[in-house]
């Protein structure tokens, strides 16, 4: 061998001396090299659930989102145009044809007064005010609350010798309240 040729096989013999561990630590390193690269693995996949786990949590924020925004949609609605689904088998608390007809027919505005007590939760009360508030939606009817526990002379003008006024009562009056009709609770 000439000396070109010997230097290249000295510095071969170096370089691969270099790189591999010295006692025969090679198999002990190759058996880390491949944990790191199973272990790499291992975080590839933790990476993916953390990835689709994200992915989950935001979608699920979103679809609350969206059934929270059409449930406020439908409620600003139903209270708008007063839309309710009557589930009651003769459908007695619906707003039948014929009274459609009659409050369209109307020359002038009619008002209702309502004689219940601020923030009352009876009942009674609930029902009154869920019917007004369908009548007030069909148009030609204004409806108003009159506290007559908190303020006893707030409805006397409708006061006379035939009516008495009591709580859960209710006034249908004319726009320029020259006529009036007083209908007690117990008629209800």
């Amino acid at each position: 061998m000439d000396k070109d040729n010997m230097n290249k096989t000295a510095e071969a013999d170096k370089n691969v001396n270099q790189g591999a561990p010295e006692g025969g630590n090679a198999s002990r390193d190759i058996k880390k090299s491949a944990k790191r690269k199973k272990g790499g693995l291992a975080g590839i996949m933790h990476m993916k659930q953390l990835r689709y786990g994200s992915l989950s949590i935001v979608l699920t924020v979103v679809v609350i989102l969206l059934v929270m925004a059409l449930n406020w949609v439908f409620g600003m609605v139903e209270e708008s145009f007063a839309w309710s689904v009557d589930l009651s088998p003769n459908k007695k608390f619906s707003i039948s044809d014929q009274t459609r007809e009659v409050v369209q027919g109307l020359d002038q505005d009619v008002k209702i007064y309502t004689l219940l007590q601020e923030n009352s939760t009876t009942t009674l009360s609930t029902m009154i005010d869920e019917m007004l508030t369908r009548y007030k939606a069909l148009g030609h009817i204004q409806v108003e609350n009159l506290d007559i526990v908190a303020n006893p002379t707030a409805a006397s003008r409708f006061q006379t010798d035939d009516n008495s006024l009591t709580v859960n009562s209710i006034v249908v009056t004319n726009a320029d309240e020259s006529k009036f009709r007083v209908i007690s609770s117990a008629d209800m």
